[in-house]
């Protein structure tokens, strides 16, 4: 019965803080808005890769003939570490009282509330970040999309030499810088057709990246149908960019994203997961509050996040309340030949 308690405060403080949460963060990070994130299960902390043997190839069996050789596909097991974003708030007791009896807006009553949404900006300005170009570095942080896209170096512990499906597609220049142009767009998405028979139904740029895309399409509108003429602009709750169609690809901008770059994927082969954070079943349950993100959702709406995260009181000196703020996120590329980086561009 202590334990169902225990859940039912945690759960109740949660929601008390969850819209905020929620809404700071669709509004701060682009791709936790953009992509699919999943509650995490323990089979997704690692992996298993299944390759094609191209020298195992089916040819036609006369009547009569022996069955062929089983299917020679060897599973190859991956490994893609958790990151853990923390935060922390700080209230002196003092600010606090005073703000409540203030004739202020309401907002200013809730320090906690200001303090716990300024953090979850912080943090999610971060994500957006690393989403793009975490490398796993020390201390872990996610594998973003410059090392799960790439075409060299190894991800997930596995060779990309060895298993060339594990490629990302790279359409480089040099290092020379190039204005993006039909053609450049055209041939990447195809190099990713190619390589993994898939279409690529997003795409995310800076914003000088995303405003000559723009120019591209607007150039090209006398020849398209009235239906489809011009720019597609789109806006989303919370403040989301405009985005636009370039065939079946919507190009999305994001400050974030890294300048001279195009990040092109299929976003059924894309997610972020989160980790459920573990309670402390010895500490005060009034003292914890846990924020489940809702699992297998997009990221609109409210409580539609996707992430998980603990706030834990840290402790209180005078009149000061501290308390931590944690959440533990992966990026998960199922095939990274499905996905793509146009790089060398002029920013």
């Amino acid at each position: 019965m202590a334990a169902q308690n225990y859940a039912q405060i945690s759960a109740a403080l949660g929601n008390r803080y969850k819209d905020t949460v929620v809404r700071t963060l669709l509004s701060t990070c682009v791709l936790l808005a953009m992509l699919r994130v999943a509650k995490a299960e323990s089979h997704q902390v690692h992996g298993v890769a299944e390759f094609d043997d191209e020298d195992h190839a089916i040819t036609p069996a006369a009547d009569g003939d022996d069955s062929p050789d089983p299917n020679a596909d060897v599973p190859v097991a991956y490994g893609i570490p958790f990151a853990i974003y923390p935060g922390s708030i700080s209230i002196g007791g003092l600010a606090q009282s005073l703000a409540g009896i203030a004739n202020n807006p309401g907002g200013l009553r809730n320090l906690f509330k200001r303090q716990l949404e300024n953090e979850m900006r912080r943090i999610g300005r971060k994500l957006n970040e690393d989403l793009y170009s975490g490398n796993d570095a020390s201390p872990i942080s996610i594998q973003g999309f410059d090392v799960a896209f790439d075409d060299t170096v190894d991800y997930g512990d596995i060779d990309r030499t060895t298993y060339p499906d594990w490629k990302g597609i790279i359409s480089a220049n040099g290092g020379a810088g190039r204005n993006v142009t039909d053609a450049i767009i055209n041939n990447h998405l195809d190099a990713v057709g190619d390589a993994s028979g898939e279409v690529q139904d997003l795409a995310f740029c800076d914003t000088a990246q995303w405003r000559r895309v723009a120019a591209l399409v607007e150039a090209k509108k006398e020849f398209q149908q009235s239906v489809d003429s011009g720019l597609k602009r789109i806006t989303f709750k919370g403040g989301h960019p405009d985005v636009l169609m370039w065939g079946q690809t919507l190009f999305v901008k994001d400050p974030a994203a890294p300048a001279g770059k195009i990040y092109t994927m299929n976003s059924q082969r894309v997610w972020i997961e989160s980790v459920e954070p573990a309670l402390d079943p010895q500490g005060d349950p009034k003292d914890q509050m846990l924020i489940v993100g809702d699992k297998d959702v997009m990221g609109f709406g409210n409580g539609a996040s996707g992430v998980s995260l603990l706030i834990q009181k840290l402790g209180k000196k005078g009149w000061k309340h501290d308390a931590s703020l944690h959440c533990a996120l992966q990026l998960h590329v199922e095939r990274p030949n499905a996905c793509g980086i146009i790089k060398d561009l002029n920013s």
